[in-house]
């Protein structure tokens, strides 16, 4: 590492020898960054250190503008976009109120609505929402003893306990279900009661990080770790027939480059100068070559631009904004693009489909869903809302779905009408104290002290559940004598067992009946193929980011394409539309 003078860093070269550099002015401001890969970054000052300006590697720049008093009133984003911020006399915004210690007192959001703070000396003493409330409660040591919920004449507490040396040894859900803790000399937690005597134990290094934790099963998983502290060896059930070792490697730099597996495989990463990943290579055991290999490709600013794997590819677009503006996938024999569209705001505006179907967005003045409009089918209507939540829904043709919420948000009730207000279905909700739903209309729900689900009662039919100390399920209405393996994988149930390979995948099941199937992973340890007593029923592909690119059975191939929200077609072999999601 270089400095000036002043002490400025001006040239900076990491563990691989990967060289940044960078100037400043007369003030010590920083003026120009320039990357490893010779991407330049720059920046401009006025005389008070205020930024005027910022331009990224692609000349792209973003504009402030400041007041005589050095309070930012404008920003202009490259495309022009233009933000405007106002103060009152205090040089507050004028939706946000601090004190004079210049903590938030009151903010108002677009909609009006008003949240506010309570402060006790140095310390939160509630906040009120527009339709709850929550207070905090603490001791004398200023430690947070008890919070708080108020709302439509109900409330509940969580309490915390501590011993004389401040830390915490007991927590009380609104339930009133405890778990303790039993702190170690540093006050960290090294033994976990949960709330029916499930005991975890947890040995912990001197920085921190857990070297052995013991299950309330009394199964253990071992951490090692290097002298700079990353993990390099995970054991899973320590011990025992199961047990598992995962190895890791890492660069100077200390980025993970190899995983190595416990059948022998590996899986390789590579990473540029910036620190992005560019190349994963994933090894089946004993292999030289790569059996899969994935990429992604960056512009200079950064932003991912392209990426690749076995039969498959994709590129993306952007504004001079960084928004995605068209993603374009290709599987070979054809291609899909969807297009992305946005308002001055950053929100979406427009998506056109693969299949050139446009779905345009609107929203209110307080930044609120308004309307979605889907081409060939209709507008989705939202409004009006209580807070963030919407209190109706008008679907194309004029069916109108109702909500109703209680103080926390949560919904209590469902009504559903068509388009001559004739009732079509209406849906009642209770929840407990901990947020666990307690009915949906004429289905009922109890839960353990752990939050699990153990009785589901709909009119006449009753589902019932047990668990042991991790949360396997060891029985559903009277098909009991699930059996679990030290990793805690099922390894029979009535009519059923299951096998595993070293990785810990499910590869076997035989059932009672003759039918075995078996699952086969690739060297990247996702799912491929399935048979069944020999046939294969299907197999699969992935993307480098772990979707499903495509699923093959006997009537044919189905390849899928995702959007940023996430699956939104599926084509035939031809690229024919099979669905369509919105």
């Amino acid at each position: 590492m270089e400095e000036d003078a002043w002490g400025n860093v001006i040239r900076h070269v990491d563990a691989l020898g990967n060289v940044t550099t960078y100037t400043y002015d007369d003030f010590g401001n920083r003026k120009t960054e320039v990357t490893p890969e010779g991407h330049e970054w720059s920046w401009t000052w006025d005389a008070a250190g205020n930024l005027l300006t910022e331009t990224n590697p692609l000349g792209e720049t973003t504009r402030y503008d400041w007041d005589a008093v050095g309070q930012l009133i404008k920003v202009t984003d490259p495309e022009g976009v233009v933000w405007q911020y106002t103060y009152n006399a205090l040089g507050n915004t004028t939706r946000i109120d601090l004190d004079n210690l210049a903590r938030p007192l009151r903010l108002t959001d677009p909609a009006g609505n008003l949240i506010t703070w309570t402060w006790d000396a140095n310390f939160l003493k509630g906040m009120d929402y527009p339709t709850y409330r929550q207070q905090y409660r603490y001791n004398t040591r200023h430690q947070l003893w008890q919070r708080v919920d108020e709302w439509d004449g109900q409330s509940r507490s969580t309490v915390y306990q501590r011993n004389a040396e401040g830390d915490l040894t007991a927590m009380t859900d609104p339930g009133g279900h405890t778990t303790t803790y039993t702190p170690d000399a540093l006050g960290r937690a090294a033994e976990i009661r949960d709330a029916l005597g499930g005991l975890t134990r947890i040995d912990q290094r001197a920085d921190g990080q857990p070297s052995e934790v013991t299950d309330p099963e009394g199964h253990t998983t071992r951490y090692e770790y290097d002298a700079r502290g990353l993990l390099i060896r995970e054991i899973s059930a320590a011990g025992t027939d199961e047990e598992r070792i995962r190895r890791y490697d890492y660069d100077a730099d200390g980025r993970l480059t190899t995983v190595h597996l416990p059948d022998g495989g590996r899986k390789v990463y590579t990473w540029n100068a910036a620190d992005r990943l560019i190349r994963a290579d994933y090894y089946a055991p004993g292999a030289d070559a790569p059996a899969i290999t994935h990429t992604w490709d960056y512009d200079k600013a950064g932003r991912l631009t392209g990426w690749s794997a076995p039969g498959l590819s994709g590129t993306y677009t952007y504004n001079t904004l960084g928004q995605r503006t068209e993603a374009t996938t290709h599987y070979g024999a054809f291609s899909k693009t969807l297009k992305y569209a946005y308002d001055p705001a950053g929100r979406p505006l427009r998506y056109t489909s693969a299949e050139n179907r446009v779905t345009e967005y609107t929203w209110t003045a307080h930044g609120q869903p308004d309307s979605i409009r889907i081409e060939g089918e209709g507008t989705v209507l939202y409004g009006p809302y209580l807070w963030n939540r919407p209190q109706a829904l008008q679907l194309p043709g004029g069916t109108r779905i109702e909500y109703q919420y209680d103080g926390l948000q949560r919904l209590t009730g469902l009504k559903v009408t068509d388009p001559v207000s004739q009732l079509l279905q209406q849906l009642t909700y209770a929840w407990d104290v901990n947020d666990l739903i307690l009915q949906k209309g004429d289905t009922t729900y109890t839960y353990d002290a752990l939050y699990r689900l153990t009785e589901a009662v709909t009119g006449d039919s009753t589902d019932t559940y047990t668990y042991d100390g991790v949360g396997n399920r060891l029985s559903h209405n009277d098909d009991s004598g699930w059996t679990y393996n030290a990793a805690h994988q099922l390894t029979e149930r009535p009519g059923v067992n299951y096998t595993y390979n070293a990785n810990g995948h499910l590869i076997r099941a035989q059932y009672s009946n003759g039918i075995e199937r078996t699952y086969t992973y690739d060297a990247s340890e996702r799912l491929i193929r399935i048979e069944e007593n020999g046939l294969t029923r299907a197999e699969f592909g992935y993307d480098p980011f772990g979707r499903r690119a495509f699923k093959r059975t006997a009537s044919g191939t189905t390849w899928y394409l995702y959007s940023e929200q996430g699956l939104a077609a599926e084509y035939d072999d031809s690229g024919n539309l099979i669905a369509e999601y919105h």
